[in-house]
Parts: C-alpha cells; structure tokens; sequence
C-alpha cells in the first residue's frame, strides 16, 4: 500500500482541540479555521497549488471546504502566491470513520467511494496540471479516507491537514 504524504501537520495530540473544533467551523473566516490555515501556510514550502477539500462522510466537502478555502487566503498573501480550491470530489455517504474507530470498530473496513464531480476541473486536475495538487483534511489518521481520495485524483501529491496521528504509516506497512 501507498505511503501518503502529510504536509503542514503537527501531531494529533498537539491539535486534537482544534481538529475538533474545526468540524464546527461553517465559515473560512471562523478564528479556528483561520488560525489552523495560518499554522499549516507557514510550515508548508510552496505558494502556488490547487487546493482540494476532501469530503466528509455525508458526501460532499464541509468543514474541509471552509479550511481549504482560508488555506488558499493564507497562501495568496503571499506576492508569489496562487492557490486555487477546486471543490472537486464527492464520497458515498458513510459511516463517520471517527465515530466508528470511537466505538471500537474498524474504520477500513467501513467501504465508501470517492469519485470526482462530473465538471470541467475534475477533468483537468485529474490529468496533471502545472501547479501541484493537495489534498485538504483535518485529520490524517489511518489513511482510508487520503487513500480512497488518492485512488479518486491521482495527481494529487499529498494531503494538507492541521493533525497527523501517524497510524497511516502503521497501515501502510502491514498491508
């Protein structure tokens, strides 16, 4: 299995609070959302990319449109910056993959697709366009959610998240 690459994370333990709050977070301008683009636009090293939320368990983006949006605002203060949200891509409604690791379950075994919408920019983010594509999300934590969204763009070149738990590398050795 594909290793996936975290950018702008720091550990889950560090941001668990605001990784919580953020699915609260109905405006790119709410201060958790805000405060959690400016933490990752200073620890990642590019200015200029498509930034693609990734969705949530009932189908579409939400919370991860609102950071991936204050993400792009965050990155384009910047006199070389160019960053794009391209709302993209869409799952199955699912079972929330938190909720069911919270009950004791096994969140890969939870299936679900992730396709790309059926307009212009999915079809020309899917082949790969000259800036760099990154996923948004808020937690990285066994992967199935990044892997599932990787399978669905795979020009994309990681994943943009404010908390990585590290369990994603575990599950990418053992299978």
């Amino acid at each position: 299995m594909t290793s996936i690459n975290v950018l702008g994370a720091l550990p889950y333990e560090e941001v668990r609070g605001d990784c919580q709050a953020l699915k609260m977070g109905l405006t790119c301008h709410n201060p958790m959302t805000v405060r959690c683009a400016r933490r990752i636009a200073e620890r990642v090293k590019f200015r200029r990319c498509f930034l693609v939320p990734v969705p949530s368990h009932h189908g579409p983006a939400v919370d991860t449109l609102q950071l991936a949006m204050a993400v792009a605002e965050e990155l384009n203060r910047h006199d070389d910056g160019l960053a794009f949200v391209c709302d993209i891509l869409e799952s199955d409604p699912h079972p929330s993959l938190c909720e069911v690791k919270r009950s004791g379950g096994d969140p890969d075994a939870v299936a679900f697709k992730v396709r790309l919408k059926a307009m212009p920019a999915a079809r020309f983010l899917r082949e790969r366009p000259h800036l760099p594509v990154y996923l948004v999300d808020n937690v990285v934590d066994t992967g199935h959610t990044a892997r599932a969204c990787l399978e669905a763009l795979p020009s994309a070149s990681g994943v943009i998240a404010v908390g990585d738990t590290g369990v994603h590398r575990d599950n990418s050795q053992e299978k």
